[in-house]
């Protein structure tokens, strides 16, 4: 029998014998052997470390991988030298690496083939180009995938790394169609076959579904004929012949599960309401009907650990899927029936509180009332948990029932707005906001509403969070409201302890980023940490993503470095499971709060060591925008870029506010001063004090001061002002212990030496808990290097010291004794004379966005969508730069600002 097989497939002789029962490992009763295909997979896996394998649905990826597994890679599978694993949100970055690094026997490296490695987490493909680009040897990864990953792979190809498997390894050749079609269509004659391969032009799915459809046919010939001149997609030809072939039972089914792309036998009984519903799955896998098992049939691994998707789950191939849908069309008495199946079964998921599948499947079976009454009563909680697409959808399908539908208004909203889509969330907001007086108003919603308009300036800020946090607490919500008591006492509600409304903890998060921006980091703190915890109980994931991501930003301004990274990482694991955030600006914001905490770290950050925030900011995230500001200006430290340090000193913040508040003010303006004495701008860093001392930060003006004082030698003067410096408390900048490092240089140039290491020690004691190296990068620059007092403080601290492990790593990371990172420290120690760039033409914010857009290769449209501005407007700010760099064409613009250092 064995050997029947080998030849019925047309195996290789050096490939091991083929087990002969295929329906035991997934595959279909009739299937194709696909010989191209295994060929090349072969080659390609045992050279290489990352093979793609990418085509579109029904281009039989899926079923050529696994029969080239099950039938000719027995022996490999049984000792463990390959496992099979389904991609979905759940394998994660670690639980691949465990999977990668697994030991197989005799040392070698695991071949891990990973299907629907579209739907891989982002941190698991950036993990997968981590490894190729640095250690590929460690991965043997077959991809399977409907489309290309974002995977940077020139450098890994051109090294023999990497190859993609071209998509025509997986279109039919025409033996090979013929031969799936006789074993569909119940024939061999010409008549039939050579139709069929025309219309389905070499796609697996596509055979397999006409030739169904033509051996049901009592004239098979003439049917097959019209397909050859039908213009219609082959979808569109058969779907009502195709589920003619099928048993009433298995059309049911098909039609309640044409919104699914994974069932399980469970959800096919509970959607059709048919117990049997499993068994009709079983079936169709077994005649080769486009659906496919998911649940480890191929018993790749002995490892639990490795398993892919859920026991018994099955996937419905879309093209089937789609045929199902389009039977809708016909409003006949099966369809209603398999309507009202559905219908039944979300109302009992709602009764049961599960609301995640509700909307997509009643828009599947076009239920338009259903749809629009979930929308009205749960929409805000679809978004809250990341399920805003099917809100979107619906109004993309019922443009007038949203419009005569108020309720739906908010959740719409609530989805463009954390899209980014802002031209359409305001527009709903002030539809909103006019029916703000009606009686079947939310207080809620209309609280949201308000904190949303204040986050585009265009309403008052605290008024807002004061009327936020008034309804919160009469909710019996846990708010913290200390900015606004003058008294300076904290009031707050108790917890609550049950279920709470997915617009409650919303609120809270809209509060506490408000409360961030406006100065009341401690209050945001409460706040934005009960929001994520409300959001984690309930299940409310991309709420919880957004509150954590502002939380992490918070805990960064409050000097909590590890817990600002720790929760960046919880919101960016939490992303990688969810879609909504497509333009990335959550993704953005969390990444942000970790590269802050980072970039003041050791060992100090190499380019592209970790993941950069990439300027996506939401125009909403005001505290986000100012913060990337200075995450450009720490870049430009290890950059050594003099004149983009000198510009970024000269171009204010895009903000929709008039004005920073005061506490960022002065954030900015002592990150400013820092970036001055790098660069020895003592004209700059008197205005940077001055603006200090205009706003009552003495203290930290008197850093400033003192760090011009050493500038220029006098260092009576330096070590007084930042003894007065050194008295600052404040978390922000951590200029206490930055004055005290500068302080304890000077002193120890005096001789001083005891009085040096005691001020050393106060400054460990004052940063090691927030992982802040930054005042130990060497500031003074009349003063004993850095390197030197580090080295003799570890010398004479005691073992037991709590702090010795820090400033043991900050010993290791200060390769020299000037500032960071040494490179550009050592540039700027170089010259006594401040840092001139040829001087340029005044840009304004905007023209300067859509300059460095330009550099980049945007087009008009690129620019318009990016900086949220009509087409028009893009062109008169590019004719305006035209004219004050005084060019006529791109080319010479970008030429003219790269001489100019604008870009």
């Amino acid at each position: 029998m064995e050997q029947d097989l080998s030849v019925e497939c047309g195996l290789l002789d050096s490939y091991p014998a083929p087990n002969p029962d295929r329906s035991a490992y997934g595959l279909p009763r009739i299937y194709l052997p696909r010989r191209r295909l295994w060929m090349q997979l072969d080659a390609a896996t045992e050279e290489v470390s990352l093979t793609v394998l990418a085509g579109p649905n029904g281009s039989g990826k899926t079923l050529g991988v696994r029969g080239w597994l099950t039938l000719t890679k027995r022996q490999q599978i049984e000792r463990g030298e390959i496992v099979w694993v389904n991609a979905d949100a759940g394998l994660r970055a670690e639980r691949l690496a465990a999977i990668l690094d697994g030991s197989a026997p005799q040392s070698l490296r695991r071949l891990v083939v990973i299907d629907s490695a579209e739907r891989l987490p982002g941190q698991t493909v950036r993990m997968i180009q981590q490894r190729l680009d640095r250690s590929p040897a460690t991965m043997r990864l077959l991809l399977i995938t409907r489309h290309d990953l974002p995977l940077d792979h020139l450098a890994a190809e051109s090294l023999g790394h990497f190859i993609r498997l071209p998509g025509t390894l997986l279109r039919l050749e025409s033996g090979e169609a013929a031969e799936l079609i006789a074993g569909h269509a119940r024939t061999s004659d010409p008549e039939v076959i050579g139709p069929i391969e025309e219309a389905a032009d070499g796609w697996a799915a596509a055979v397999v579904i006409a030739a169904r459809v033509v051996g049901a046919a009592t004239e098979p010939t003439a049917v097959a004929r019209r397909m050859r001149h039908d213009r219609r997609t082959l979808a569109d030809q058969v779907a009502g012949q195709v589920m003619a072939t099928l048993s009433s039972r298995t059309r049911h089914l098909l039609l309640c599960v044409a919104g699914e792309e994974f069932v399980s036998r469970e959800l096919a009984a509970h959607l059709t309401g048919d117990s049997d519903a499993g068994t009709l799955l079983d079936d169709l896998v077994d005649t080769g009907m486009l659906v496919t098992p998911l649940d480890d049939a191929i018993p790749m691994s002995t490892d639990q650990a490795f398993a892919g998707a859920p026991s018994q789950l099955f996937r419905i191939h879309p093209l089937l899927a789609e045929v199902a849908r389009r039977r809708y069309l016909r409003d006949d008495e099966e369809v209603r029936a398999a309507r009202e199946a559905v219908l039944r079964a979300v109302r009992i998921d709602l009764g049961a509180g599960s609301v995640d599948r509700a909307l997509d499947r009643v828009l599947a079976i076009g239920a338009v009332d259903a749809s629009t009454d979930i929308v009205s009563r749960h929409g805000t909680e679809l978004v809250a948990r990341g399920s805003g697409a099917a809100v979107l959808e619906f109004a993309r399908r019922n443009p007038d029932v949203v419009l005569s539908t108020p309720a739906t208004w908010f959740p719409l909203m609530l989805e463009r707005w954390i899209s980014g889509d802002i031209e359409q969330a305001v527009r709903w907001l002030k539809q909103l906001r006019q029916r703000g007086g009606g009686r079947d108003a939310d207080p809620a919603e209309n609280a949201c509403l308000h904190l949303l308009l204040a986050h585009l300036g265009l309403e008052s800020m605290d008024v807002a969070v004061g009327n936020a946090t008034q309804l919160l607490l009469a909710l019996d919500a846990p708010v913290t409201t200390t900015i606004l008591d003058n008294v300076g006492n904290r009031s707050s509600a108790p917890p609550a302890d049950g279920p709470m409304r997915p617009v409650v903890p919303l609120l809270l998060t809209l509060v506490g980023s408000a409360q961030n921006w406006l100065g009341g980091l401690e209050e945001a703190r409460v706040n934005l940490a009960a929001a994520a915890e409300f959001c984690r109980r309930q299940g409310f994931a991309l709420t919880g993503a957004e509150a954590t991501a502002h939380l992490a930003l918070t805990e960064y301004m409050v000097g909590d470095g590890p817990a600002a990274i720790k929760l960046a990482e919880e919101a960016l694991q939490a992303l990688d499971n969810l879609s909504a955030d497509r333009r990335g600006y959550l993704r953005s914001a969390a990444t942000l709060a970790a590269h802050l905490a980072r970039s003041v770290d050791v060992p100090w950050m190499e380019p592209g060591e970790v993941d950069q925030p990439d300027g996506v900011i939401h125009p909403g995230h005001l505290s986000q925008r100012f913060w990337f500001r200075v995450c450009n200006q720490r870049s430009i430290l290890r950059s050594c870029v003099p004149a983009e340090a000198n510009r970024m000193l000269t171009t204010p913040v895009d903000l929709p506010v008039r004005q920073l508040p005061r506490h960022l003010q002065i954030a900015g303006s002592v990150e400013d001063g820092l970036l001055c004495v790098l660069g020895q701008d003592t004209e700059h860093l008197s205005r940077s004090e001055a603006r200090l001392r205009s706003l009552g930060a003495s203290a930290k003006a008197d850093l400033l001061a003192g760090l011009r004082a050493d500038m220029t030698g006098d260092r009576v003067k330096a070590i007084s002002l930042f003894h007065s410096a050194a008295e600052d408390r404040t978390p922000m900048a951590n200029v206490r212990a930055l004055a005290l490092t500068a302080q304890a240089q000077l002193v120890h140039s005096r001789g001083d030496r005891a009085a040096a290491l005691d001020l050393m020690s106060m400054a460990a004691a004052a940063s090691a808990g927030r992982r802040d190296a930054v005042p130990f990068v060497g500031w003074s620059r009349h003063g004993s290097p850095i390197r030197t007092l580090l080295r003799e403080l570890i010398q004479l601290s005691e073992p037991s010291v709590w702090y010795l492990p820090w400033l043991e790593e900050v010993s290791a990371a200060v390769t020299t004794g000037a500032g960071v990172p040494p490179t550009f420290a050592d540039r700027a120690g170089a010259s006594a004379d401040p840092i001139v760039a040829p001087a340029g033409p005044p840009l304004s914010t905007r023209e300067y966005d859509v300059l460095r857009l330009l550099a980049r290769g945007a087009t008009y449209d690129d620019i318009s969508a990016e900086l949220f501005l009509s087409r028009n407007t893009i062109k008169t700010h590019v004719s305006r730069l035209y004219v004050k760099l005084g060019a006529s064409s791109r080319s010479e613009a970008l030429a003219m600002a790269r001489s100019l250092y604008l870009i």
